[in-house]
């Protein structure tokens, strides 16, 4: 299968995440654990709904959640945002630069009553969030699609405008493609010392 950002070497990359696991792992993951392989949750499908889990969860802690659990199935099972050779591992790697470059900003502390900034370098939040709703609409597994003409124009933003060099990015605010898309984050600072206080909305909109 062609690499689904290239369209022209052949997808190599195993374990992609559809989401960045930085993001994943806040949701995904058991309480506590930030590590790969402790991903627990579950799906809905025509069928109900299917248990998943990843390999490092403990037997006892999938019998203490799970009535109907087989012992033989240790070791993990499949993850839905998680795909294998859907990219060549040179674009996988381009969107690792964008996702590396961008947790840092989940550490960055929101200063109140000021507009929240996530990174410096404006081309690089918008084209981090793009690769992620791309990444989710083109998922087998997400449950979610954009319009084919909306995927079409991001899926050419980052064919043309994802590098392996961050500092090589210049976006050309002329190319009709984007501006088609805004985008808008928000964040709630300091609304929680016991539990997570991070949170991101992101708003798209294709504009004729």
């Amino acid at each position: 299968m062609k690499c689904k950002i290239c369209q022209e070497n052949e997808g190599n990359k195993s374990g992609s995440h559809i989401v960045p696991f930085f993001l994943l792992k806040r949701i995904d993951n058991l309480e506590g654990k930030k590590d790969r392989g402790c991903e627990l949750g579950f799906r809905l499908s025509e069928n109900g709904s299917e248990n998943y889990y990843g390999q490092s969860v403990l037997p006892d802690k999938l019998e203490e959640l799970y009535e109907d659990f087989d012992p033989s199935q240790v070791g993990g099972s499949g993850i839905p945002l998680i795909e294998d050779y859907i990219f060549w591992d040179v674009c996988e790697k381009r969107l690792q630069v964008l996702e590396t470059e961008y947790a840092k900003s989940l550490s960055k502390p929101a200063k109140k009553l000021e507009n929240y900034e996530s990174v410096s370098i404006n081309s690089l939040g918008f084209l981090f969030w793009l690769s992620v709703i791309w990444r989710l609409s083109i998922s087998k597994n997400s449950g979610f699609n954009l319009m084919k003409p909306d995927e079409k124009t991001i899926h050419r933003i980052l064919r043309k405008y994802i590098k392996d060099d961050l500092s090589v990015i210049k976006l050309q605010f002329n190319d009709p493609d984007l501006q088609k898309i805004k985008y808008k984050i928000l964040r709630a600072s300091d609304f929680s010392k016991l539990n997570s206080t991070l949170l991101l909305l992101l708003l798209l909109l294709f504009c004729d």
